[in-house]
């Protein structure tokens, strides 16, 4: 009987080519990574792929930007998930507050802008996609980290109250009495001499009678949210989760239509898709990437800057309540 004799073939795996981005933390030019083929991947699994390129298994998913202002102080950040996506990523890129990276422009997701034109800091990651066996580039997504605080500008000597002149100290004599009332003398200074009424001094202020009100001064100034740039402004609105929506400022002055100089978002939860500040003919780009909790809006705050008569402005806040709703059978 002839013994068995086991044979082991030792095969010689396969190498495969990794880009440059994955093997090293220079950065690259993001149009030329994008286009870089699909690595080839390693024989042994998904795994051997990942740690090669230098990735790491997804379990926090970038679901939206958050714009959330609390008094002067606004902050910038990126909306997450938790949950086990099947992707993989790994970061190749962070971005100081108006620092630039080849990356900008080309994510997923805008880089937003604080109020003074910089781009707000955060970072920027790369994630591939499984597909069949292969470990496949699909986008960049930029998670947004940074906050700014805005100073007011302190109020105009002008809008303080100027104080008036005292008027002259008035005769003690009143007009038409006596010479030897009117003239007596006061601290041993001589008196003057009465021939007659006294004469009203010219430094005296002339009485005058109340000033008619300004038919130009407003009395009732408003502002609201719109969907559309004619629309009427809304108290409340639905949307479905996930969806882009435009925000129009509108105004009125005594009850008439005003012209909207600028505005800036105050504080809410939204996810912007812009400038979060803006002339008054561009919208508030925004969306809802989460449901409120049950029997609840998310409220939305906005500064308004109105133009009065006369060229004059004023600021006024715009409020508008904001109903998510989930898609039909999609979650």
């Amino acid at each position: 009987m002839r013994p068995l004799v086991a044979v082991v073939l030792f095969g010689t795996l396969a190498a495969f080519e990794v880009p440059a981005l994955a093997c090293c933390d220079d950065l690259l030019d993001a149009g030329a990574f994008a286009r870089a083929p699909a690595p080839t991947p390693a024989p042994s699994s998904l795994q051997g792929q990942a740690a090669a390129l230098g990735l790491h298994a997804v379990t926090t998913v970038y679901s939206g930007t958050s714009v959330l202002t609390r008094g002067d102080t606004t902050t910038y950040s990126a909306l997450t998930q938790q949950r086990d996506a099947g992707t993989y990523a790994r970061r190749v890129a962070s971005a100081g507050t108006g620092e630039t990276t080849p990356y900008d422009g080309v994510s997923a997701n805008p880089r937003l802008s604080l109020s003074d034109g910089r781009r707000v800091a955060g970072d920027y990651y790369a994630s591939f996609v499984v597909r069949g066996s292969d470990l496949v580039f699909d986008r960049f997504v930029f998670f947004a980290d940074d906050s700014e605080t805005l100073r007011r500008a302190a109020a105009s000597p002008q809008a303080l109250a100027t104080p008036r002149p005292e008027p002259s100290p008035q005769p003690t004599g009143a007009p038409g009495a006596s010479p030897s009332a009117s003239a007596q003398p006061e601290r041993g200074l001589p008196g003057p001499v009465a021939t007659g009424p006294a004469p009203r001094p010219s430094s005296a202020p002339a009485p005058r009678a109340a000033p008619s009100p300004d038919p130009r001064e407003p009395r009732d100034v408003r502002a609201g949210i719109a969907l559309a740039p004619q629309a009427d402004p809304l108290r409340r609105i639905e949307i479905l989760r996930g969806r882009r929506a435009e925000l129009w400022m509108r105004a009125s002055v005594d009850g008439r239509p005003a012209r909207v100089r600028a505005w800036r978002l105050m504080d809410g939860e939204i996810t912007a898709l812009g400038p979060v500040a803006g002339r008054g003919d561009e919208p508030l780009l925004g969306m809802w990437p989460q449901l409120p909790p049950p029997g609840s809006t998310f409220a939305v705050r906005v500064e308004v800057t109105v133009e009065l008569p006369g060229g004059r402005t004023q600021r006024v806040t715009a409020a508008i309540d904001v109903a998510v709703r989930s898609p039909a059978l999609i979650e």
